[in-house]
């Protein structure tokens, strides 16, 4: 692998999030009052509940999601409005959770490894050698074929019998959305 090939994923990325995540949010993920729901359904409807806004943590994560809204070519006026409208009804609930707390491979931790993975590869630059080009590589394939559906949503991991740990795809988790391709983006622009 090379840092060209590196910015083919990058340029994956961008596809995803601006042509399937931003669209499917700002449609199936608005609450009625306004904000973003704490949850799709694994078919990428809202639940019958989700009417309500999801919690501080659901705005916070969908906020910074839309943040990236420019780079992605996303109508970014939809974005600040989705931003904004998140912003207003934003519910200082209790914390929420990420839903595996076992230890079993999560979309947290796949995306922490690739997020690591891929600050060594930035930090190192040209002198970045093929062990961390293949850590990169490996670990964005397991995002985009295990964990990142292609309607835009997520699985939040497996169990050890490899069962998704949730029939929901919860809002807060798009901050390790953002915080694993947020960085990645930067390649696609250069």
């Amino acid at each position: 692998m090379s840092i060209k090939a590196l910015r083919r994923r990058a340029r994956e990325a961008h596809h995803w999030l601006g042509e399937r995540c931003l669209p499917l949010w700002a449609e199936a993920g608005l609450a009625q009052g306004g904000g973003f729901v704490s949850a799709l359904g694994m078919n990428h409807r809202a639940l019958v509940d989700g009417e309500a806004a999801g919690g501080a943590a659901s705005q916070d994560a969908m906020i910074a999601l839309f943040s990236l809204a420019p780079r992605v070519g996303f109508d970014a006026d939809r974005a600040s409005w989705l931003i904004e409208t998140a912003q207003s009804v934003r519910i200082d609930a209790g914390a929420e959770v990420d839903p595996d707390p076992t230890g079993h491979r999560t979309l947290a931790s796949d995306c922490e490894a690739f997020a690591k993975a891929l600050t060594t590869v930035l930090s190192a630059g040209a002198a970045a050698d093929v062990a961390q080009l293949h850590a990169v590589r490996d670990s964005f394939d397991t995002l985009m074929d295990d964990l990142l559906t292609l309607e835009g949503g997520w699985i939040a991991g497996y169990d050890a019998a490899g069962l998704p740990l949730t029939d929901h795809i919860h809002t807060p988790l798009a901050r390790h959305v953002v915080d694993a391709l947020g960085p990645l983006l930067e390649l696609a622009e250069t």
